[in-house]
């Protein structure tokens, strides 16, 4: 009889560990998956992961679950990027970038692929010289192509406005960038960004430190259509 009992105290601590490691790995529970992480902005909406899930979050609504964490297995890097009608893709030793066979990436420079950022309404990517230096970067929209000399990191862009700092980090400046002139002036003071995410009216920053947070944003503009401020909307 009491063999049985510890049977079956044995099988039940068993089951309860089996549980653990489940929501361990199905959750992200305790690992850097349990960050909020934020993917894009599509049609307003700012979709990230947490625990492995994932949501989307609409100005004035809140957060809503799209999937459960069920599915396992990363994906490929996709074939070709897509920018609006226009597209773009990677050279054989991935250093260059084409759009119709005709490379974008300025004679002697190469993209530091693995940095690459892809947005629905954007492609930025990270150039460095024959030496490995930071070499600026490659900003592509629906309409515009602009290489940037590194002075200002761009995080995302959407149509002629990209938008970048200085600097990532607390009270880092928010710089609007004209792609078609160059030309650069500050959005916004004191804003906490590592990276940020836009659909060229609503504008997501997010900070990576801690367990990971984002705020949402609308772009404000003047009359003659640039970009002047921010109005600040909520947290996600």
């Amino acid at each position: 009889m009491k063999t049985g009992k510890t049977l079956r105290n044995f099988l039940l601590v068993l089951a309860a560990l089996a549980l653990v490691v489940f929501l361990t790995v199905s959750f992200g529970l305790f690992s850097p998956s349990s960050h909020m992480w934020p993917s894009r902005v599509e049609d307003g909406r700012l979709h990230y992961t947490k625990h492995n899930c994932s949501l989307a979050y609409t100005p004035g609504e809140g957060s809503k679950l799209l999937s459960l964490p069920w599915r396992f297995g990363s994906e490929e890097s996709p074939a070709a990027y897509s920018v609006g009608e226009r597209s773009f893709t990677l050279s054989e030793d991935e250093t260059q970038l084409l759009e119709n066979g005709e490379n974008l990436v300025p004679e002697g420079l190469s993209l530091r692929e693995v940095l690459l950022r892809a947005q629905p309404d954007s492609l930025i990517a990270p150039l460095m010289d024959v030496r490995g230096r930071d070499a600026g970067y490659l900003c592509l929209t629906a309409d515009h192509s602009r290489v940037l000399d590194g002075a200002l990191v761009p995080l995302c862009a959407a149509g002629r406005w990209a938008y970048g700092v200085g600097q990532r980090g607390d009270e880092a400046q928010l710089y609007c960038i004209d792609l078609e002139t160059g030309e650069a002036w500050t959005l916004a003071d004191e804003i906490d960004v590592s990276l940020a995410l836009t659909d060229g009216r609503w504008l997501y920053t997010y900070r990576m430190w801690g367990s990971g947070s984002a705020s949402c944003w609308e772009l404000r503009f003047d009359e003659g259509g640039a970009p002047s401020g921010l109005d600040y909307v909520g947290e996600v």
